[in-house]
């Protein structure tokens, strides 16, 4: 049988997991739709014979890209339940395993709470960062069908 207890551990773990997901499926999409955005404006500067003023749009906006997918990758700032203080203090104040057990469960719980704000904010970079990667690549395409592109 199983206490509420530690179904509220196991549920934080399942959050915490969940949570991790989120956000490395965040910055693998925003990684891949740089890449893409990418090599059609790699495309789009190669053909043609002049520079047009959509090259230098998309070059531009690719560059945002770029930057909204290191945003992506630098807001990834998850916490984890810090078990060791939690013991550290435990070994200190002589708790019992009682306390020690709850102060372990609310570490862990605090954890989860915490980073819903932060995945929230990985999200929200991360569908900026797919706006700024498919207005790039719309701008390279345009290039190139325009016959505008080149180098």
């Amino acid at each position: 049988m199983t206490t509420t207890e530690e179904w509220l551990e196991a549920q934080a773990d399942r959050v915490l997991a969940r949570q991790r997901a989120a956000v490395d499926t965040t910055k693998l999409v925003s990684t891949f739709a740089t890449g893409v955005a990418g090599a059609v404006v790699a495309s789009a500067l190669q053909t043609g014979t002049e520079t047009s003023a959509w090259d230098w749009v998309a070059s531009w906006s690719l560059a945002g890209a770029f930057l909204l997918t290191v945003a992506v990758i630098v807001a990834d700032r998850l916490k984890e339940p810090d078990h060791s203080r939690v013991l550290e203090s435990a070994a200190l104040g002589r708790w019992g395993q009682g306390r020690t057990l709850f102060e372990l469960r609310q570490a862990a719980l605090w954890a989860t709470y915490s980073n819903e704000g932060n995945v929230r904010t990985v999200r929200a970079l991360m569908w900026l960062q797919l706006l700024a990667s498919v207005f790039t690549g719309s701008a390279a395409a345009y290039s190139m069908l325009s016959g505008q592109g080149g180098s």
